[in-house]
């Protein structure tokens, strides 16, 4: 029904003081006139008098020597890692270990050997803990490290029984097994040591871990074939016999890999100077690419410029050397003729000058477009009232278009392809804008077979490149009904 009290002097078992009754049999039942369970496993007295009781059902009751109340410690009001008690001890400080089938734990709440099913537990003088598990005989050192007492030390069994342990004289203790019992004096076997005992030395493990990483069990036998170079600090350490690191041995060196011989400094100088060939090389070529590409663009251009000059000034110096000649017997509609004549003439040659400026700009790096938005009608008219003849040119342009660019850059284009349309077909040019795409069409020869640009006039030079500024594209292509078609993508 629970636990008795057995008086030493009358020789008799005295009436139930702690019971469990059947009505109670939950260690939820929080009353300290009661123990948590009849199922008692061990019972021993701490250093204060204090019964401490545990059971194989409800954990551990400890009971107040003074007043008899009981204090529970079970799963559900502590720390204690399972209710299955299978042995108790007392420690010599006065601390009381549980022994659980899930490890060692004590009233105060440390553990040690956690998960793990130990069968019993004993105190040796010097506080160490022993348990019997069903892996091996195991400790706790003073300094919290755990061992395992290999087989190979003459221990018969690695099975250890439930509460088949306890102290001799002289300070052994006794564990009993599946195969037997084994006494030892625990101080004698901590002691022993393998130094040149080689069927000791198998008992010790190894790992290694490569700056500070993660260990890695076994013997160090060399870095990895593909690991950079470098600099690495090795760490190495064994256990003892009982599998302890705390207590083995441990040591560090530094590792240096070497560079590829291709990485070494010979080589990398040697990569340099390559480099450095290369690329002066590459500069020089480009350099020279760009010299010539300039020299053909200052020959083309001294070819137009000495074309379109030559034309218009030896008109105007055989035009006024006539006019001088024959000036008394001119009329004066002759005379108004001539010097309509020079005025074209002047006008072409001061378009041709303003090409030129803009050019000479343009190559310098000075021109630059100021992007606005402009109204394309007012600009399309600016351009044809500077054009002889510009009342052929028909224009068709939806009321308030307006696009993005740069006024001067765009006027000199347009400026500058329509006057071409206009002396390639006086009968008439049409020009048309839709969004931000213009189309001039002419009724001129159109572009002969094989040609991809109509023209070689400074004009039409100054044009591309002004609309290469403004990001826009020009096309060129003979209509399906002839003359010339050019169009600019804005």
């Amino acid at each position: 029904m629970g636990l008795n009290e057995w008086d030493r002097k009358a020789r008799r078992s005295l009436p139930p003081r702690w019971l469990s009754p059947f009505r109670y049999p939950s260690p939820q039942v929080d009353s300290n006139i009661y123990v948590s369970s009849r199922l008692g496993s061990r019972l021993i007295e701490d250093e204060r008098g204090n019964l401490v009781y545990a059971t194989t059902q409800a954990g551990i009751n400890v009971i107040d020597s003074k007043t008899g109340l009981v204090t529970k410690y079970f799963k559900g009001n502590s720390s204690i890692p399972d209710d299955y008690v299978t042995d108790l001890c007392l420690t010599p400080d006065g601390a009381v270990w549980a022994a659980t089938r899930s490890g060692l734990w004590s009233l105060s709440g440390n553990h040690f050997l956690d998960g793990m099913l130990v069968q019993s537990v004993e105190a040796d003088e010097k506080g160490r803990l022993w348990a019997g598990t069903e892996d091996g005989l195991w400790f706790v050192d003073t300094d919290g490290s755990t061992g395992r007492v290999p087989k190979e030390l003459g221990f018969p069994s690695d099975i250890y029984g439930e509460r088949v342990s306890c102290h001799l004289s002289g300070g052994s203790l006794a564990f009993g097994g599946s195969s037997g019992a084994v006494s030892f004096h625990p101080d004698s076997l901590l002691s022993i040591k393998s130094a040149g005992n080689l069927p000791l030395e198998s008992l010790i493990h190894h790992r290694y871990r490569i700056n500070g990483g993660d260990w890695t069990d076994g013997r160090f036998t060399g870095l990895p074939e593909n690991i950079r170079s470098g600099r690495y600090v090795l760490q190495e350490q064994s256990s003892d016999i009982f599998g302890r690191w705390e207590r083995g041995e441990t040591s560090e060196k530094t590792l240096r890999v070497p560079r590829p011989l291709w990485l070494r400094w010979p080589f990398l100088l040697l990569y340099a100077l390559l480099l450095t060939a290369v690329v002066w090389t590459v500069l020089r070529l480009r350099e020279r690419r760009l010299l010539v590409k300039e020299l053909q663009m200052r020959n083309r251009l001294f070819s137009i410029i000495s074309h379109d000059l030559r034309n218009p000034i030896s008109g105007n110096k055989l035009l006024s050397r006539q006019l001088l000649e024959r000036l008394p017997g001119l009329s004066p509609e002759q005379l108004r003729d001539g010097l309509e004549k020079l005025a074209v003439s002047a006008q072409n040659t001061s378009s041709l000058l303003e090409n030129l400026l803009l050019w000479s700009l343009d190559q310098e790096g000075m021109l630059e477009p100021v992007m606005r938005e402009e109204n394309l009608t007012a600009l399309v008219e600016e351009a044809i009232g500077t054009i002889q003849n510009g009342e052929v040119i028909s224009v068709d342009i939806p009321s308030g278009l307006t696009v993005k660019t740069d006024r001067n850059m765009l006027l000199t284009c347009l400026r500058n392809l329509l006057d071409n349309a206009v002396k390639a077909s006086p009968e008439g040019v049409a020009l048309k804008a839709r969004g931000k795409k213009i189309t001039i069409s002419d009724n001129g020869p159109g572009l002969k077979e094989g040609d991809a640009h109509w023209g070689h006039g400074l004009g039409l030079v100054i044009t591309q490149e002004l609309l290469d500024k403004l990001g826009a594209e020009m096309s060129m292509n003979n209509g399906a009904e002839g003359g010339l078609q050019i169009s600019i993508d804005l």
